[in-house]
């Protein structure tokens, strides 16, 4: 059961990937970024709540540090000049 909902989550993020490639657009980003950010709170809830093996548990626990980390880079503002 939670390794379905990892595949749901992954496939939210691999439309959310295809539809920002699309259009890059700032606040299109930020609402990328807050939707992984989303999807990684829903997947940290499932890690705790849930009894899984430890390969869901490994699963589970890396899909949500990626999608963490996806989030995050989102959100963070764009450098805007080079360093000389």
């Amino acid at each position: 059961m939670q390794l379905i909902f990892v595949s749901i989550m992954l496939i939210i993020s691999a439309l959310t990937e295809h539809f920002l490639k699309a259009k890059p657009n700032p606040q299109l980003q930020k609402i990328t970024g807050g939707i992984h950010i989303i999807i990684a709170l829903i997947l940290f809830s499932l890690y705790f709540w849930t009894s899984m093996n430890l390969i869901t548990k490994i699963a589970t626990g890396l899909t949500t540090i990626g999608f963490l980390l996806i989030g995050s880079a989102y959100l963070l503002p764009r450098p805007t000049s080079k360093y000389k």
